[in-house]
């Protein structure tokens, strides 16, 4: 008929969000509530159809009510609408046995599919495929094109061809999928979270685990920290409580604390780390555990709970050389947090020469980082001022060497108060900005040591008098707050904030910052990084 010119195709444009608003008053005669516009936008994809059926349904079936003029979602989910399920599988039946199968397998694949991993998936002809998907496109539209793969035309579609699947024959195709995407890919590449994905559909426990400890362990290497946070989580739903997963169980607890350390999530972090050391009977584990929780702590800045970790591992930290010098280390910086002027060199001194003993250049690097400043804030000759400046700068230089650009970032920041508690403020001023650099050229989301660089530096201007400077570097870290929740972090913000809104003669947002900063628990306000 498309050949005949029997018909005319009119190309109907996706809706905006504004277009969706507007047709939506018109149909129930009021506004949409802006969380409902929002959810009906990303859902219909601007789809004109969908977004009348839907509202057409969910009136049918009073899911809506009107409360302060607005309408409003009775729950949370928005179903597909009848009428457009029964188009979609309308032009479904338009299609050959061949056909049908290619649809559904690449449903089972996802919203986007390749016609290279359908045809391992089908043990088909990769021309075959291609020629069958152009047929699919033109005769019914279920599957576009666009660059190199293909795409169902709508997610809809996807989930209501998916839905229509039985149980049995999803369990297969996932398998079959599982198999090719191993089959086309060197080891080195396997897609771990897809792999994990297919086999915890197809009752394949085993696998779906290994992969999703895989996946879960690549996405932190890539700082993918949510979807770590996503694969760890997975693991422990289905290993709890099981004797026969213990090992896995702790493998993915302390993954799941990993990646909640590097989302700047430290009271999270520190609480799986504990649950790790409470649970596992291993007693290397249990060190390590205790060890990351009292980063995790010290990051947080509770110091005087620090201490407290500090001397439960100093019970078992005999066990391992290494772990027993980095309790030293955690011993010293509550100490210099706490502004105790006695006491951090002597457990310095000993993990120094520890780490120098075996060799451990990370973690030499790592007791620089908090021995430079230390060393010049308690400085009382010119020459011990120098020695913590060359401290803070072999320690930026070993991280990078190192490779290891978080704590590239700390070193920056932790240079950066070297240099300003000698009176070098410039030089400070350059080595904050290098830690925040380095976040935003790698797009870690390290959020929390982008704060602390941030807040010192702005806590740095406004020393130098340049309070408008100052202002506008604490209204940025003021935007990351919300992404951690270290105790520290938001201390610094809203201190800094507090005192240069006071320096401004503003009264209003300086009366506002304090009341925020009183909140925040006695061992934050008596921090020495936030008096």
């Amino acid at each position: 008929m498309r050949r005949e010119d029997l018909f005319t195709e009119i190309k109907i444009t996706s809706l905006s969000h504004e277009n969706i608003s507007e047709l939506a008053r018109n149909i129930l005669g009021g506004d949409l509530q802006q969380e409902l516009t929002q959810k009906l936008t990303k859902e219909s994809q601007g789809n004109p159809l969908f977004v009348v059926e839907s509202l057409k349904m969910m009136r049918e079936r009073n899911a809506l009510f009107q409360e302060d003029n607005q309408w409003k979602l009775t729950n949370t989910q928005l179903e597909i609408p009848n009428k457009i399920k029964d188009i979609i599988l309308q032009r479904l039946e338009c299609l050959d046995r061949n056909q049908r199968k290619i649809v559904e397998v690449a449903s089972v694949i996802g919203e986007e599919f390749g016609p290279e991993l359908l045809a391992l998936t089908l043990d088909s002809d990769l021309d075959e495929i291609i020629t069958a998907l152009e047929v699919i496109n033109q005769t019914t539209t279920l599957v576009i094109c666009k660059n190199e793969s293909y795409w169902f035309d709508h997610a809809r579609t996807r989930d209501s061809i998916y839905e229509e699947i039985s149980p049995a024959l999803k369990r297969l195709y996932h398998k079959k999928i599982a198999q090719a995407l191993i089959k086309r890919t060197e080891k080195s590449n396997l897609p771990f979270s897809e792999l994990a994905y297919h086999y915890s559909r197809t009752g394949d426990k085993e696998n779906a685990i290994k992969y999703s400890l895989a996946a879960g362990q690549d996405a932190l290497i890539k700082w993918s920290n949510t979807e770590a946070i996503k694969q760890f989580s997975g693991i422990l739903d289905i290993t709890e409580e099981d004797p026969k997963y213990v090992a896995v169980f702790a493998l993915a607890l302390e993954g799941l604390g990993d990646a909640y350390y590097a989302n700047s999530m430290v009271k999270d972090s520190a609480k799986v780390f504990l649950e790790l050391f409470n649970k596992t009977t291993d007693d290397v584990v249990r060190l390590r555990a205790l060890r990351k929780a009292m980063e995790s702590v010290f990051q947080y800045g509770d110091m005087p709970y620090l201490m407290e970790l500090v001397k439960k591992a100093e019970s078992i930290s005999c066990l391992d050389r290494l772990e027993y010098a980095r309790v030293l280390m955690s011993k010293a910086r509550s100490y210099q947090m706490q502004g105790i002027y006695t006491g951090p060199f002597e457990p310095l001194r000993k993990a120094l020469q520890i780490f120098s003993e075996e060799y451990s250049l990370w973690d030499i690097a790592w007791v620089l980082v908090g021995a430079g400043p230390q060393r010049a804030f308690f400085a009382k000759t010119g020459l011990e001022e120098k020695e913590g400046l060359a401290e803070s700068l072999r320690a930026i230089a070993l991280f990078e060497e190192l490779g290891d650009l978080r704590w590239q970032m700390e070193a920056y920041y932790a240079g950066g108060l070297t240099f300003s508690y000698c009176l070098l403020e410039n030089q400070a001023l350059k080595l904050f900005a290098k830690g925040v650099e380095i976040d935003d050229e790698n797009k870690l989301g390290d959020y929390l040591r982008t704060i602390y660089n941030l807040a010192a530096s702005a806590r740095t201007l406004l020393h130098m008098g340049d309070l408008k400077q100052s202002l506008a570097i604490n209204l940025k870290a003021l935007k990351f707050l919300e992404k951690t929740d270290s105790g520290v972090a938001h201390g610094m913000v809203y201190s800094n904030l507090t005192m240069v809104y006071a320096l401004l003669k503003d009264d209003k947002n300086s009366e506002k910052y304090f009341s925020k900063l009183v909140k925040l628990t006695p061992e934050i306000l008596t921090h020495v990084l936030v008096l």
